[in-house]
């Protein structure tokens, strides 16, 4: 069944400590080409904005950048695929994951990197599932 999937940008599929993306962003988004995918990113400074990759952009139905990652945002998706089960996958607890179930999103919180140590607050910040890399992700959207 083809699924809504929001992805963060930064320490999700691009790790901005070695300017790169991790090993398996590009087998992630091979592996769910068939979803609807939407990329978000806060950081419009970042030298590696991932509209203007080509390798990332194919993947993407619509790239956001600049905008904070809030219950608004997720919602506004949403309303473009209504008939589609929304997930958000992101490494923040904060905001992508706290956002996206605001929103009535599943989330997967990939735990690796700076924030591998955050833990939820409160019951808004608990994500859906969460996994140490993105090939586990694609295997519990692909399920």
């Amino acid at each position: 069944m083809k699924k809504l999937i929001i992805c963060d940008w930064n320490r999700t599929l691009y790790d901005p400590n070695n300017n790169c993306l991790f090993p398996d962003t590009l087998p992630f988004l091979e592996g769910l080409k068939n979803n609807i995918l939407f990329l978000v990113s806060t950081n419009e400074l970042n030298t590696s904005v991932p509209s203007k990759n080509p390798l990332i952009s194919r993947y993407f139905k619509k790239i956001i950048v600049g905008q904070p990652k809030t219950k608004r945002l997720f919602l506004n998706i949403k309303k473009e695929f209504p008939t589609l089960e929304a997930w958000v996958v992101g490494d923040r607890i904060g905001s992508e994951i706290k956002a996206g179930k605001q929103a009535g999103c599943i989330t997967i919180r990939i735990k690796q990197g700076k924030f591998s140590s955050e833990a939820p607050l409160d019951n808004s910040e608990i994500p859906d599932a969460t996994v140490l890399n993105l090939m586990e992700a694609a295997e519990i959207l692909r399920s």
